[in-house]
């Protein structure tokens, strides 16, 4: 069959004509269609890699989602046998798994808005934050003790010399908490952020609590590599003021949620991008209507060319006993197979492609997918053409015999 079927090709000028134009409209689907699944898989792949599966992510299009309040987060972190204790030793940001914020991966920078959030002991934070240092300065004594429980706020550095404590004393400066000190990895008091010569900038630091960040810090974050995200991670040292009770300060930790973040989970966030996206989605809608089309109209006339062509077959093949439908079902699949071959050299094409340009490797991860949907296609068309094709039949037979 695979030599009829490759006679057919050299001698059917009507055939090759649509085997090119097929490829050429197979490529195109490949790498524009392609091109947008690809987008989704990988992201989608990145952000597991990156964040782990015990995840909530935090984007600007979600605002209507669910606003958790701090004894709803402090809930899910403590029955969360994966996250991981206060003080625990973090290499890079990959290994961790705490709940965290996610924003968005592109080609040239990894940027993010993330807030990361840990254990917080919520007796601890009752009873005895509001005897913690205030109004004074620190030093290593003053959280010797039962330092897993150490109130901290931790973000991501915009700069050289503009931190979390910048953020809060310019944008949140009518809270009654504030950022006093800074940790070092070991969660030993590192720096006084009262003292006349400013903001200290720390290299490298693990990351563990908790950080309602405002708006700004969540736009600007664009570092290269993950180790430079890490390094932009410091830990911070929370004091409250005067004569503030913990409701107000938890109050406080809830609204700066509810005005700066929302929740989703890592799969509804790329259903509902998806789902908010699809009116940008038409034109690949259309192009593939518009595929599937002449698809159809090259297949219909490669079969129909073939009927005028082999008449004389038609008459001796019916003569010997052969019905309509058999001797139709055969040239049709002479032609199924022309068209099958011209997809397997798509995607020959496809893969080279793919691998001497820039394209993400991730293109030939989603090849499969559209193999199976060409191949579709071309079956969704196969019982029109077909009964198209052995009415042509019928009727050249009525003229010829």
């Amino acid at each position: 069959m695979l030599k009829n079927t490759l006679s057919l090709f050299k001698k059917n000028p009507v055939v090759s004509k649509a085997i090119i134009l097929q490829i050429c409209i197979s490529l195109i689907a490949f790498f524009f269609v392609g091109g947008f699944i690809e987008n989704i898989f990988s992201n989608y792949s990145q952000a597991k890699s990156f964040m782990g599966n015990n995840t909530i992510i935090r984007d600007d299009s979600f605002s209507s989602g669910p606003q958790p309040d701090f004894n709803e987060v402090y809930t899910w972190l403590s029955n969360n046998p994966s996250i991981k204790a206060f003080g625990t030793s973090v290499e890079g940001f990959a290994g961790m798994n705490e709940l965290r914020g996610y924003r968005h991966l592109d080609a040239n920078s990894i940027n993010y808005g993330v807030v990361t959030l840990m254990h917080i002991d919520k007796p601890y934070l009752e009873a005895d934050l509001l005897n913690i240092a205030k109004g004074r300065s620190f030093n290593d004594n003053d959280f010797s003790n039962d330092l897993e429980h150490i109130p901290v706020i931790i973000t991501h550095r915009l700069g050289l010399d503009y931190d979390i404590g910048t953020i809060f004393h310019e944008q949140h400066f009518n809270l009654s908490f504030e950022v006093v000190g800074i940790l070092d990895s070991n969660q030993k008091f590192l720096k006084d952020l009262r003292s006349p010569d400013g903001y200290e900038i720390v290299e490298k630091l693990d990351v563990m609590m908790f950080a309602p960040l405002a708006p700004s810090a969540m736009n600007n974050i664009s570092v290269a590599n993950i180790d430079d995200f890490v390094q932009r991670f410091s830990n911070f040292f929370v004091a409250i003021h005067d004569n503030v009770n913990i409701d107000k300060f938890i109050d406080e930790i809830n609204a700066a949620f509810n005005n700066h973040f929302s929740f989703t989970t890592l799969e509804n966030y790329y259903y509902t991008g998806i789902k908010n996206n699809l009116s940008s989605m038409t034109h690949y809608f259309i192009f593939l209507g518009v595929m599937l089309t002449i698809t159809m109209i090259g297949l219909l006339g490669t079969l129909l060319e073939s009927v005028d062509r082999r008449k004389n077959e038609f008459g001796v093949r019916i003569a010997l006993g052969a019905t309509l439908t058999k001797i139709s079902l055969d040239f049709y699949k002479d032609v199924f197979n022309l068209f099958l071959i011209s997809t397997v050299l798509v995607s020959f094409i496809y893969i080279i492609v793919a691998m001497l340009t820039s394209l993400s490797i991730g293109y030939i991860t989603i090849l499969s997918i559209l193999l199976l949907v060409l191949l579709l296609s071309v079956l969704i068309c196969l019982y029109p053409i077909f009964s198209i094709y052995k009415i042509e039949v019928v009727k050249l037979l009525d003229k010829e015999l």
